[in-house]
This record gives C-alpha cells, structure tokens and sequence, in this order.
C-alpha cells in the first residue's frame, strides 16, 4: 500500500470516526436515562402512596382526621355551660289586649327591665313582692300603698311565679295563688315583681290581703325575671298563697281579666 492509499484511508476513517462519535454522544445525551426496573422500590412506593386504593386503613385515618377536624374546627362557637340553651318560659309582656284595655302605667310595667347590679342591690335592701291579680295595675297597687305610680313604676318588672297555679274563684272570677302539684294543669303564673324601698310596704300589703282573705298567706317562693341583658335570674320572694284550692283551675291573667276573656265570665248570669 502506498503512502497516498495509507493516507487516505486514514482520513476516510478519522472522519467517519468522529462522526460517528459526535452522532453517538448528542443521541446519548438527548435520549432519556433508562434506569433498571426494581420490583422492590415499586413495592415501597406503592405501600406507602397516599392514593393507593388497597390501603383502607389509610382512609379511615384519612376519614377520622377529617371529621375530628370539623368537630374542632375554631369557626363552630363553643356554648359555654352558663348559658342555657332549652327555651325559657315567656316572660309577660304588652300585647294587643295591653294596649286595648290596660292603662299606659300597665305598658310601661311590661317593658321596665334593670341591669343586673339594679337587681343585687334591690334585693340588699327588701325582700321582693309577687303582685298578682288586680294589683297588677300600678293605680291599684299606687292606691293600696298609698305610693306615687311614678315610684312603683321604676321598681316593677314582668315575672313568673313558679310552681304554683292559680284557682279562680267562681263568683268574683278573681285568681288565688296555689302551689302546683304533679296533677295540675299549670305550673307557673304570670305577673310582677316589685323590689319595695321599706319593710312598710310588705307589712301594709300583708295586713290588707290578710283581712281580704284569711285564707292567705304570704310565704316564700321562687320567681323569675329577665335583665336588660337578656339573663334569667331565680328570685326568693314574698307571696300570698292559699292553702287549700278553692275553685277552678285556671289560666288567669290580668289582660284577660280586663278584656272578659275569662271562661269563668261566660257562666255568669247578669
């Protein structure tokens, strides 16, 4: 072979040579790397992917978190334990046959509500006083005290007697307080709390209802009242209770009373 063929062929090679070589590294470093299967690290990513449809213990976690999270979610508002949440009994208020039949006194005795510092610092000073019947009429119960309205009306609020009923009396149709027992119909009455100033007050009441009706007591009960903050507050007060019932047992409320809506009324023969 001679120095020329030698020569040539040398070039012919070293050029297929680096174009093959060139052509190999740019499909090498453009393909993508292809690693060896492992069935061991597909087992492990399997077993441990969240997705993964065999795991039910996964998704019962996943389902218990989930609701443990809405039980305790910060947006749901805790009832604290001092705030009742079964409905109270409706206190009295005015209504269409308040301002039909009873005077304005009667209106502004139905809406009158004190702060709770009002309430600790009446009770510092006298037993309170149910009013019930007639005397609910701030110019009856004014005229039996021998008060100023305006006096009484900034000591009255609504309440409810509890545990006790009322019997209305067949020819006055006029209620007398009894307490309630598991057979009667009611169990609560309506009316007013009045906070006296004196112990006068109590002992001027308790000698005209006395000589009224003998058959009166005045004993301690329970009533309660509303705040001007919406809070209920359980009362020990004076009331005038009968011993024995007499009558029927009846709804009775001074409204009604006023207004003819008693159904003892309809059995009168005028």
């Amino acid at each position: 072979m001679t120095d020329a063929d030698s020569q040539e062929v040398t070039t012919s090679t070293c050029g297929e040579t680096y174009e093959d070589i060139t052509e190999n590294t740019f499909e090498e470093e453009s393909s993508p790397t292809t690693e060896p299967d492992n069935e061991d690290d597909d087992e492990v990513e399997n077993s441990w992917s969240p997705t993964t449809s065999d795991d039910s213990s996964l998704d019962q976690d996943t389902t218990l978190w989930s609701v443990t999270t809405d039980l305790w979610s910060p947006s749901t508002p805790e009832t604290p334990a001092s705030i009742h949440t079964t409905p109270f009994i409706p206190l009295p208020e005015p209504n269409t046959l308040t301002s039909a039949y009873l005077p304005f006194s009667s209106h502004l005795a139905l809406t009158t509500r004190f702060d709770p510092s009002t309430i600790v610092l009446f009770q510092l000073t006298q037993t309170p006083i149910f009013i019930h019947s007639m005397l609910q009429l701030p110019c009856t119960l004014s005229a039996v005290l021998d008060l100023p309205t305006s006096d009484l009306l900034c000591r009255l609020t609504p309440a409810i007697l509890l545990k006790h009923t009322t019997y209305v009396d067949a020819t006055t149709l006029l209620p007398s307080l009894v307490k309630s027992t598991f057979q009667s119909t009611y169990h609560h009455v309506n009316g007013l709390l009045y906070f006296p100033k004196t112990s006068a007050c109590i002992e001027k009441l308790n000698n005209i209802l006395s000589t009224q009706t003998p058959r009166l007591e005045m004993k301690e009960a329970t009533a309660q009242i509303q705040d001007s903050n919406g809070r209920r507050h359980d009362i020990i007060t004076w009331a005038w209770v009968a011993e024995t019932a007499e009558g029927t047992e009846e709804w009775w409320t001074c409204e009604d009373y006023v207004a003819g809506r008693i159904v003892g009324l309809h059995s009168v023969k005028w």
